[in-house]
């Protein structure tokens, strides 16, 4: 009841912050410039190009923005939850400058597909799947977008008849990106895969030299078929894998090679299933003070791990520094890590029923410093295990979990630009308004008078705050930049003079930001 009562006021500034024009508060806080859209309707601008709906990977690779999309085809179960097609916004309420609803709906796999998965029940249907599934990448350079990339499709474990298999798309989605310079000193952008394909061999990275040319990048086959963490530490390039769902059921661990494109240079460093087998992924990396740190998925709350040396090759380098997903057990990932102002910020992320617990919870972010002691930073109060004991933490900031929102699920990305730290949100409301739009099947689904479910609604879209200190944060945005549509900040990239920010919508099509800074 507690939780409630201090929603109620937080939520009713909430909605009053959300009626302000961007610009009003874009100028605050070291901006030199309101928040500017560089791309929408998924970037491109043909009549399917809404369905790169998530702006998955981001990176700067000489001098330009790189966007890696996940297309809403791979997610066309996931659309089966909404109240109606999301294609060009069919059945939900349009506000002014939206493309018009002329978009065809993906067929959902219950369309074509056997209820065993191992057959095609519908060509046809099959056919549009795979046409809408190709993931894309798309360079910003000098104010123009292109496409320097878009998977093609090869043959898939489908079969039309004996020895013929129908086609799928090689890639569906990019989860991440990362410029490296291998040990022969030649530098490549390298785009991880991500979602679930057909595909007979989806290749793990594409790789470029030049940004318009790219290859696959084959790594041996205990690494999986897609990745969600990629990093580069100590001059090499770290890939996370694990038991990621369709698309990906290999054993939770790190790999890492100082010559990525050589399949055979692939060394396992930390191997789950004989560490701690209640580890079944890792899902993001950082360096600090040295050493390289890992975050987990684990159902029993995530877990951070830091490498015992510069250079770790097997369990015995890695020490555990934080268990149960920060002393709440809901917390299953540690999807986000930042080192700012001398700290290494983690922030945790959990979708209800399908990470693990049912709880609807908003996000935490928690904090560790160079000797294995962490503090809470966001959250709400709990008893937690620590280096020191069990322990009763509260927040630092005095933010309770999601900033008070429990719809605020993830922290899905940090960046560090100016002295500042910037945390963006994946925020549920966007979806459950399009499942309910009254909110009546909301409260009582969790529990909370309708005003307060219509005052979360007033906040729909993506949150983006930033802090100084980890202390004191600012808000930057309740309602990703005005559009309710653009739920969650998939992405932050701070570039010279500026920062990007990449932004999902799998309603009309991921949209990209950019902001001018001093610096």
């Amino acid at each position: 009841m507690k939780r409630r009562a201090f929603l109620v006021p937080l939520l009713a500034i909430a909605a009053l912050l959300v009626m302000l024009p961007a610009a009003s508060t874009a100028l605050a806080f070291g901006w030199t410039s309101a928040p500017t859209r560089i791309a929408s309707a998924g970037i491109g601008h043909d009549r399917d190009s809404w369905q790169n709906s998530y702006p998955w990977s981001m990176s700067m690779f000489n001098g330009d923005l790189y966007v890696g999309t996940g297309r809403v085809g791979c997610t066309s179960a996931v659309m089966s939850l909404m109240a109606g097609p999301m294609g060009g916004g069919a059945g939900i309420p349009l506000p002014g400058g939206m493309i018009p609803g002329n978009a065809a709906q993906p067929p959902q796999l219950k369309d074509f597909l056997s209820l065993d998965g191992t057959s095609v029940t519908n060509s046809a249907k099959y056919d549009a799947f795979n046409a809408v599934s190709r993931a894309e990448i798309w360079r910003y350079h000098c104010g123009t977008w292109e496409r320097v990339f878009q998977a093609p499709l090869i043959a898939s474990y489908l079969l039309k008849s004996p020895g013929m298999p129908y086609a799928a798309a090689a890639i569906t989605g990019f989860r991440g990106m990362k410029v490296f310079t291998d040990e022969h000193g030649v530098s490549a952008i390298y785009a991880a895969a991500g979602g679930f394909t057909f595909a007979f061999q989806q290749p793990l990275m594409m790789r470029s030299t030049d940004g318009v040319n790219w290859a696959p990048v084959y790594a041996p086959a205990a690494m999986g078929r897609e990745s969600r963490a990629i990093w580069t530490h100590h001059g090499k390039l770290y890939v996370g894998v694990g038991y990621g769902g369709l698309g990906s059921k290999v054993a939770a661990g790190a790999w890492a090679s100082a010559d990525p494109a050589d399949p055979t240079s692939w060394t396992k460093v930390i191997d789950f299933p004989t560490l701690d087998p209640t580890n079944t992924n890792v899902v993001s990396f950082a360096s600090y003070f040295g050493r390289l740190y890992l975050g987990t998925e684990n159902s029993t709350g995530f877990q951070v791990w830091r490498s015992r040396v510069v250079d770790p090759m097997g369990n015995s380098d890695w020490k555990k520094v934080v268990t149960g997903g920060g002393g709440m057990a809901v917390n299953e990932w540690a999807g986000t890590m930042k080192v700012f102002d001398g700290c290494l910020y983690v922030g945790s992320m959990h979708v209800p029923g399908i990470s693990g617990s049912t709880q609807v919870k908003g996000f935490d972010l928690i904090r560790i410093s160079p000797w294995d002691i962490w503090q809470l930073v966001i959250g709400d109060p709990r008893t937690a295990v620590t280096p020191w004991g069990t322990r009763m933490m509260t927040p630092i900031s005095g933010k309770p979990s999601g900033m008070g929102n429990p719809l605020n699920l993830y922290c899905w990305s940090l960046a560090v630009k100016d002295g500042q730290l910037y945390l963006g949100t994946f925020d549920l409301t966007t979806m459950l308004k399009g499942f309910d739009p009254t909110g009546e099947k909301v409260a009582a689904m969790l529990g909370l008078p309708l005003a307060q479910v219509r005052l979360l609604y007033a906040g729909a879209g993506g949150d983006l705050y930033s802090t100084w200190n980890g202390c004191s944060w600012n808000t930057r945005t309740l309602t990703g930049f005005g559009n309710q549509f653009d739920y969650g900040f998939r992405n932050i990239v701070a570039a010279p003079g500026g920062l990007y920010f990449g932004l999902s919508d799998p309603f009309f099509g991921c949209a990209v930001w950019q902001v001018k800074t001093l610096w």
